[in-house]
């Protein structure tokens, strides 16, 4: 469960990127989470993955993800528009198919409706 956990917490941290990390992460907290590369423009930064992955401890993880409640919460309202669209497409693609009825199928349930009838019905004595 909690490398379920783990894996949802870093869906997020990838949709969010990393230049929101860069600026609300503490120096100690970038220190684990990010790599600082030097290029000629002039710094760039990339996620630890083996860190956050395998060694960042969840509760910690968690406690740091908490800061970005609002954005993550804009991140799920875009999933839930793009899956809603996706199922309604999927509804609208089972309604365009054809329906296999087995007739012998059909014929064998009513059959066994109407012998089982109401039942047997005894007198109160």
């Amino acid at each position: 469960m909690d490398l379920v956990s783990r894996m949802f917490i870093l869906e997020y941290v990838r949709e969010l990127g990393v230049d929101i990390f860069v600026s609300r992460l503490t120096e100690g907290e970038a220190k684990f989470w990010l790599y600082k590369f030097e290029v000629e423009d002039g710094v760039e930064y990339d996620f630890n993955w083996e860190y956050l992955l395998f060694l960042i401890p969840l509760k910690n993880l968690g406690d740091i993800m908490g800061r970005f409640l609002e954005e993550i919460e804009v991140i799920d309202a875009k999933k839930q528009v793009i899956y809603n669209k996706k199922r309604e497409e999927m509804f609208q693609k089972e309604l365009k198919e054809p329906v296999d009825i087995n007739l012998y199928d059909l014929a064998k349930a009513e059959i066994k409706r109407t012998n089982e009838g109401p039942g047997l019905i005894l007198p109160n004595n």
